[in-house]
């Protein structure tokens, strides 16, 4: 009976440890960059006054259908940022096999002047085969590693959507903007 007894507590903490692998994998599983302080997500890059959302000139209105988040780390002897990663992903529910892909990522160390020359990291990563998935699966992820200045830098990402119809025909081609200025 003794020797029963010692069996269950075993098992039970086998299944316990086991649990707990499960549980600290999952965790780890939802940030894809556990070695970042921070993760600020972009705002929405809107053309305002659009009377039809669906005209090319108002592409920016589908920039809610996405999400891009940069991940970084303060630099504690100077006030700037080293940004590790970036990742985007299409949060909009996939009805009809739209294909979408973030196509542009720029990086520039000045929040006021946009020109090339601030630019520490332009990455034109457009893809052919475009993603399918929707509502959060599936990320698309890059490793700038470069650093900003806290509270005068700017991030845009530009994406690159196809929608189809129901019926499985291409509709409308967007490229809709999401953007992040002089974080701190």
């Amino acid at each position: 009976m003794n020797i029963l007894s010692r069996k269950k507590e075993i098992v039970i903490i086998m299944l316990s440890f086991m649990l707990f692998i499960a549980s600290f994998s999952i965790a780890h599983a939802t940030d894809p960059f556990n070695d970042t302080t921070y993760k600020t997500n972009t705002q929405a890059l809107y053309v305002y006054n659009c009377s039809d959302p669906n005209s090319a000139t108002c592409g920016d209105h589908y920039a809610d259908h996405f999400e891009l988040k940069i991940y970084w780390n303060k630099i504690s002897s100077s006030n700037s940022a080293d940004i590790k990663h970036a990742s985007a992903t299409y949060t909009y529910f996939n009805q009809n096999g739209d294909e979408w892909t973030l196509q542009r990522l720029e990086i520039m160390k000045s929040g006021s002047d946009l020109s090339v020359a601030n630019q520490v990291y332009n990455s034109y990563a457009y893809q052919y085969l475009k993603q399918t998935a929707g509502s959060s699966s599936y990320y698309e992820t890059f490793n700038p590693n470069v650093t900003v200045p806290l509270g005068n830098n700017y991030i845009v990402g530009t994406f690159d959507i196809q929608l189809y119809t129901s019926g499985g025909s291409p509709s409308s081609h967007y490229y809709p903007r999401r953007n992040l200025k002089n974080f701190s």
